[in-house]
């Protein structure tokens, strides 16, 4: 696949699973979550579990639009806690 540009916003992503095709725009993406060998992609309106590791999705995404963080959910968690 080729790679998105780091300044474009409107490129088409595409993903496969056993049963469908799936193409969306990167500004749909919310987030993605590392499961093993697979990922779910949480969009604004669906989320997907591909057979695709987050380091695939880390080479393919446009780097300026996303951030590759480790356990963000308790990250998070602390700080709406206000720790």
């Amino acid at each position: 696949m080729k790679k998105a540009n780091d300044l474009d916003t409107n490129y088409l992503f595409e993903v496969r699973t056993k049963k469908t095709t799936f193409i969306f725009n990167v500004s749909e993406i919310v987030y993605l979550e590392s499961n093993g060998c697979y990922t779910l992609l949480k969009l604004q309106n669906k989320s997907i579990l591909v057979s695709k590791t987050l380091k695939y999705f880390e080479d393919n995404l446009p780097i300026n639009l996303f951030i590759r963080c480790h356990n963000c959910k308790q990250e998070l968690q602390m700080q709406k806690n206000g720790k």
